[in-house]
C-alpha cells in the first residue's frame, strides 16, 4: 500500500448550535495514489470531517498527521492550507469576485500580479484537461457544474497533496461524467490523495479504491472495495436491511382519478437551450413523478416555470384542475411550493 499522505486520529466535533456531534472519536488514513470514498447518510458526519481535515473546521479533539508534520487542529495552519484542498459541495465563493479573484482568495502563497495569476490558472486548467474556463468570469455568472470545475482548477493551482472532494459528481454529472472519473484516475497517477464524500454508490465501486462508512458521527466500517457490496454498505450506512438494489426497476403504479399538477403544452422562447416546447406531463396523488435531462436541454428553464420564476408564453399550469399564474407569489398562493435545484444559486 502507498504511503499515508494524511491520518486523522480520534477526531470528534459537537455542534453547539444543534446540539448534534457530528463526529465522535473518528479516525481515518488518506493513502498517496489512491481515492478513499467516504458514504453515509444525511447527517453522518461527512461533511464535518471533510471540512475538519481541510482546516475550515476545528474540533473539539483529534490530531492530524500530513506528510510534512503533525498539524494543530486547533490553530489556522499554513502548511495545512497549502498542502489540502476542499472541493464544497456548493461553492461559497463571493459572487463579485471573478474566478481569478476566487481563486487566490484566503491563500497564504498566492502570486502578485494578475497577469501571473491568469497564466497559473490557465496552465493549471490545461495541464489537467479542464481548460475552457474564462478566469475573468465572474462568480455569478458561472453556472454550478462550471464553478465546481473553476474549484477544481483553483485547489490544483497550488499542487495540494490531499484533495477532499464534497459529493462533486452532482455537479459533474451532467454530460460530463466520463471527465470527472478521468480526472480521478489522473489525480491517482499523479500521487494525490483523494478523500470523495458522496452518498453515489455507483461512483464508489467505479473509482474508489477503500470505503467508510460512517453512521450518526462514527465509523461503522473501512475496508477495501474489492472487499465490500451494495447490500453491506447500505445496510452499514442505515442499519438496516438493505434498502438499495440497483438491478431491481421500479414499475409504474396505475393512478387513476383526476391529477393534482398538470402542465399544458407548456412553452417558452422560440428555439434552441433557451426554450421549451409544448411541455405536457400530470401529476396524480399518491404520485412521484420524476422528469430527467441535460439542464443545458431544457430541464433548468422546465425547473424555473415550474417554480414560478419563469412566465410562460404558450400554454398553462393546472393545479387541482384551477389554471394558476405563472409567477412565484401566484403558485405559493396557489399551494405548490419548491426545492430548488441550487438551493445557493437560485434560492427558494
Amino acid at each position: 500500500m502507498n504511503k499515508v499522505a494524511a491520518s486523522l486520529r480520534g477526531v470528534s466535533h459537537h455542534w453547539q448550535s444543534s446540539g448534534v456531534t457530528a463526529c465522535r472519536d473518528v479516525s481515518l488514513d488518506l493513502h498517496s495514489g489512491s481515492l478513499h470514498a467516504l458514504v453515509g447518510e444525511n447527517g453522518a458526519g461527512k461533511t464535518t470531517l471533510g471540512l475538519i481535515l481541510a482546516g475550515v473546521l476545528k474540533p473539539d479533539s483529534g490530531i492530524l498527521k500530513l506528510s510534512s508534520g503533525e498539524v494543530n487542529l486547533k490553530e489556522k495552519s499554513k502548511g495545512l492550507i497549502q498542502n489540502t484542498a476542499l472541493i464544497r459541495q456548493r461553492n461559497i465563493w463571493p459572487e463579485v469576485l471573478s474566478v481569478r479573484e476566487a481563486a487566490v482568495l484566503g491563500r497564504s502563497i498566492r502570486p502578485g500580479r494578475i497577469k501571473d495569476q491568469l497564466s497559473l490558472f490557465n496552465q493549471t486548467a490545461e495541464d489537467w484537461g479542464l481548460a475552457g474556463i474564462n478566469p475573468e468570469t465572474r462568480v455569478s455568472q458561472m453556472d454550478t457544474a462550471s464553478l465546481q470545475r473553476a474549484e477544481m482548477i483553483a485547489a490544483l493551482m497550488f499542487n495540494p497533496e490531499v484533495l477532499i472532494l464534497d459529493e462533486p459528481s452532482s455537479a459533474w454529472e451532467e454530460g460530463r461524467g466520463s471527465e470527472f472519473f478521468q480526472l480521478m484516475d489522473r489525480l491517482k497517477d499523479d500521487g494525490r490523495a483523494v478523500l470523495l464524500i458522496t452518498h453515489r454508490l455507483e461512483d464508489v465501486f467505479s473509482i474508489a479504491d477503500r470505503v467508510t462508512v460512517m453512521r450518526h458521527g462514527t465509523v461503522i466500517s473501512r475496508r477495501d472495495v474489492s472487499d465490500t457490496d451494495y447490500s453491506t454498505i447500505t445496510r452499514e450506512m442505515f442499519g438496516e436491511q438493505p434498502i438499495y438494489t440497483p438491478s431491481v426497476k421500479k414499475q409504474r403504479s396505475s393512478f387513476t382519478g383526476k391529477a393534482r399538477l398538470e402542465a399544458l403544452g407548456l412553452g417558452v422562447g422560440d428555439s434552441g437551450s433557451n426554450a421549451l416546447e409544448k411541455v405536457s406531463f400530470q401529476l396524480f396523488p399518491g404520485e412521484i413523478l420524476g422528469i430527467t435531462g441535460l439542464r443545458e436541454e431544457g430541464l433548468s428553464l422546465l425547473e424555473d416555470v415550474i417554480s414560478g420564476n419563469r412566465r410562460v408564453d404558450k400554454g398553462a399550469l393546472v393545479l387541482d384542475s384551477k389554471p394558476v399564474p405563472s409567477n412565484a407569489p401566484g403558485l405559493r398562493k396557489a399551494g405548490l411550493h419548491y426545492v430548488p435545484s441550487d438551493k445557493t444559486g437560485r434560492g427558494a
